[in-house]
């Protein structure tokens, strides 16, 4: 009887010790550090290979997310998140419309014009910005590389060698465009876009006067006194 009892004891046990540990669920992966979280759905954030929260798609950089459809977006070589078309390498997305996008190049998200790489888009016309070298969005006119556009005229800015979109005078970055004259502009090294001036190699401009300004080296305006 003793035996008996013994060898079920040992069976007990050896069934006991044969189980294994129960499995943790998988952790999904962190976003990439600098990555986009934007509104979408799990489903469409997974299917295109990005990553889910639980709340929020992540796309990793570089990219930039707007609205668009999924069509669109998935066209022009973007990653449609379930509400967000995000760009890879876009710096810039613009109104515009589907055919003056494409033919400029550009990535068509449904709603948006977004451009490859580096731009600065602003208003404009689609005369002035496509003599100029600008790419028209439909609406906007895109610049290569950071620029700094403000008011300005077409005599004035193409003059002085800025890039004039049809509306306002670009200069390229970095630049600080401040209140000024003409004359005093143009005799102290800046460059006047026909409202502004655009001046170069300074950190900073405030008011002052011309002869305070210029005894102390910094470079006159017209109304506004730029040190280095």
């Amino acid at each position: 009887m003793k035996l008996v009892v013994v060898a079920v004891l040992i069976a007990a046990g050896c069934k006991g010790g044969s189980k294994e540990p129960a499995k943790k669920k998988a952790t999904p992966a962190a976003p990439a550090a600098g990555s986009s979280c934007v509104e979408g759905t799990a489903v469409e954030c997974k299917q295109n290979g990005l990553t889910w929260t639980g709340s929020a798609c992540c796309v990793p950089p570089p990219a930039t997310c707007t609205d668009g459809t999924s069509v669109d977006c998935k066209k022009s070589g973007g990653s449609w998140t379930g509400a967000k078309c995000c760009v890879t390498s876009a710096n810039a997305c613009a109104d515009g419309t589907a055919i003056d996008c494409a033919q400029a190049g550009l990535s068509w998200t449904g709603s948006k014009c977004c451009t490859k790489g580096v731009a600065t888009c602003a208003a404009g016309t689609a005369v002035d910005c496509r003599q100029n070298g600008g790419k028209w969005t439909g609406k906007e006119c895109c610049i290569d590389g950071a620029q700094t556009c403000v008011a300005g005229l077409a005599v004035d800015c193409v003059q002085n060698k800025l890039m004039w979109t049809g509306q306002q005078c670009c200069a390229a970055a970095p630049v600080q465009c401040v209140d000024g004259t003409a004359i005093d502009c143009a005799q102290n090294g800046g460059a006047w876009t026909g409202g502004m001036c655009c001046v170069r190699g300074v950190s900073a401009c405030a008011a002052g006067t011309a002869i305070d300004c210029k005894q102390s080296g910094a470079m006159w305006t017209g109304s506004q006194c730029c040190v280095k």
